[in-house]
């Protein structure tokens, strides 16, 4: 079994493969040279792969975006 390093590695490693594959760049954010995998949300670091988890443990991106979603509410989607 792999160790959370190891997975989070592999999910950034398959995450680059799948812009590659389209021919999409990156986002910057995630590839920032300063931490790598985690993007910076004021001035809080947040995994990019536990953002993906929480996301799924939600029910998907169809429910974080549902209007009566607080994080929609927050972000006036």
């Amino acid at each position: 079994m792999h160790n959370l390093v190891d997975q989070r590695r592999q999910f950034l490693g398959s995450l680059v493969s799948y812009h590659k594959q389209r021919n999409l760049k990156v986002p910057p954010e995630i590839l920032n040279g300063e931490r790598d995998g985690a993007i910076k949300m004021g001035d809080t670091w947040v995994e990019v792969v536990e953002l993906f988890m929480a996301v799924l443990r939600v029910g998907g991106l169809e429910k974080v975006c549902h209007p009566s979603h607080i994080l929609c509410q927050i972000a006036d989607i």
